[in-house]
């Protein structure tokens, strides 16, 4: 924002199409994947082993790992602001 005025918005989709895949291959997963399932969005890994459990992936690769915050950065890149700018009162900010 700058002086009240949104500078930049944005709204991203994506859409993930999970695999039809037996009790066993989940188990197999979740196996392999260990503790480390637990502390992912959506309890898989995209970009490790999760892969596996979809059949279509749609979209932004960092939306769907919930890092919506590549964006305004590029945003603040393109427009000569840093991410705390206190001259202009201007400032890139993000919520997840």
């Amino acid at each position: 924002m700058r002086d009240g005025t949104v500078l930049f918005e944005a709204v991203d989709t994506a859409r993930l199409t999970m695999r039809d895949f037996s009790d066993r291959f989940l188990n197999d997963y979740l196996d392999m994947a260990g503790d480390a399932a637990l502390g992912s969005v959506g309890g898989y890994q995209l970009e490790g082993i999760g892969i596996h459990l979809f059949e279509r992936v749609e979209g932004d690769y960092f939306t769907i790992l919930a890092c919506r915050c590549c964006r305004c950065w590029r945003f603040c890149g393109r427009t000569d602001l840093s991410t705390a700018d206190s001259e202009s009162g201007a400032r890139c900010s993000f919520s997840v």
